[in-house]
């Protein structure tokens, strides 16, 4: 019998130091372990191909990392370090672009890409502290959505060590639900995951897709009032505890 796969994807703050990526790859052994399936890791389009260039150490062609790593000279230092902690992941992971399953995605539910490029103007001001906001509008809403399209037409999960990650998505206005999670425990207590945060994100437009996130992130407890997310909306799902 063939085992299962579960797509993962994650935010690009787990890219910007050799620490981060080494709790992602125990994040992703930890998973695959504990759902007794094999773990394929899809990244958004164009963090993929901006891997692709910084893991043949071509550090100055790094600009989409580049707003987390401040002051530049403590960043390139973390660069440096970080490059053949990246090679080892893309030989133990073999991870793909996201361009090839989502290409033709247009929308998740009501939301796209023009919508979130919008809702990010509208917030800016808000966000000015993020790093995130140092990217063009373009680039950032096009990340975005390629979270929302790999979750939604892959069933991926959002393996992330950013909790602002959750906070920008509040702020596009798109309906978030944040529940206690023996499953995102049990990630962390087996991947050995101390000092940073953990947090694994799910979407659903459907009840199904409601119900199998609710059982695969093994909730404590959850609102009694939970369908009314589901009323046209997209609905982040967000394993924390």
């Amino acid at each position: 019998m063939p085992q299962r796969e579960l797509y993962i994807t994650t935010d690009p703050y787990t890219f910007t130091s050799a620490e981060g990526l080494e709790s992602l790859k125990r994040a992703l052994r930890a998973i695959s372990e504990i759902c007794n399936c094999k773990v394929r890791v899809v990244i958004p389009t164009l963090l993929y191909r901006e891997l692709e260039v910084l893991k043949e150490g071509e550090i100055e062609k790094s600009i989409l990392l580049r707003p987390f790593l401040i002051p530049r000279r403590i960043g390139i230092v973390r660069m440096i370090q970080l490059i053949p902690v990246l090679r080892q992941f893309f030989y133990e992971f073999k991870p793909e672009s996201a361009h090839k399953y989502i290409e033709e995605v247009k929308e998740v539910g009501p939301v796209t890409r023009r919508y979130i490029e919008v809702e990010l103007l509208r917030v800016r001001r808000e966000l000015l502290g993020y790093p995130e906001m140092r990217l063009p509008i373009g680039w950032l809403s096009s990340l975005i959505f390629d979270y929302l399209a790999l979750t939604h037409r892959l069933g991926a999960l959002i393996v992330s060590f950013r909790r602002r990650f959750v906070d920008i998505l509040q702020k596009l206005k798109i309906a978030v639900l944040v529940a206690h999670s023996r499953f995102k425990t049990a990630v962390k207590e087996r991947a050995r995951i101390v000092r940073r945060d953990l947090i694994i994100i799910g979407t659903a437009l459907t009840r199904d897709a409601l119900e199998r996130l609710i059982n695969q992130f093994n909730f404590d407890n959850l609102p009694i009032t939970i369908a009314e997310y589901l009323a046209g909306k997209v609905l982040i799902i967000v394993a924390d505890g």
